[in-house]
């Protein structure tokens, strides 16, 4: 059964390992606020949210609030999440949204137009390819995702600082077809 978190509406899948989420009508995944958790995380509990292997957006939903799935501050939660499919209408991906999912080694950025502050820090990503038009990346972006060897957009309007530090992917493996993108201080740093 779907559970409701005002408009959203998600099942998870213990067999599986899944989480899906679907929505009445177009909104963002809220912003994780600590000691305000989502109802899905109360609802499953710390000891299934670590056992997720996949999560699955569905249409309608146009964003993935800020920390809504990272593990970083929340002991661990996601750690087993190794894939995440977005529905074309996600164009957003909010600060610190998979932050520290460190099993997390696939997404499909579709139609992701913005990603975050540390959006995707040091997870287990190993290619992205964005099918926007247009890609904004915020500073630390994908820091620390060391097994990130190809990153492809149309275009990369702006990168933050810090967007690819100590990652494996650098400026020549990444296509910036934008003739002045906005390049930010270490975007590409790698500490070894």
């Amino acid at each position: 059964t779907l559970t409701n978190e005002n408009r959203i509406l998600y099942r998870y899948d213990e067999s599986e390992k899944i989480l899906y989420f679907k929505c009445t009508e177009p909104i963002a995944l809220p912003d994780y606020n600590y000691g305000n958790r989502t109802d899905w995380f109360v609802d499953l509990g710390s000891e299934k949210i670590s056992q997720i292997k996949k999560i699955v957006i569905g249409d309608g939903i146009t964003g993935i609030g800020s920390f809504c799935f990272q593990s970083k501050s929340k002991r661990n939660a996601y750690t087993s999440l190794e894939e995440v499919e977005l529905a074309d209408t996600v164009t957003s991906i909010g600060r610190g949204a998979f932050d520290a999912d460190s099993s997390l080694k696939k997404i499909n950025l579709n139609r992701v137009s913005f990603v975050g502050m540390a959006g995707f820090a040091d997870c287990a990503l190993e290619q992205v390819t964005f099918d926007a038009d247009s890609v904004n990346i915020d500073t630390n972006a994908f820091n620390g995702c060391s097994s990130l060897t190809s990153v492809k957009s149309k275009e990369i309007s702006s990168l933050g600082e810090s967007a690819f530090e100590d990652c494996a992917a650098d400026r020549k493996s990444t296509r910036l077809n934008s003739s002045h993108p906005s390049i930010s201080y270490a975007v590409f740093c790698l500490n070894k």
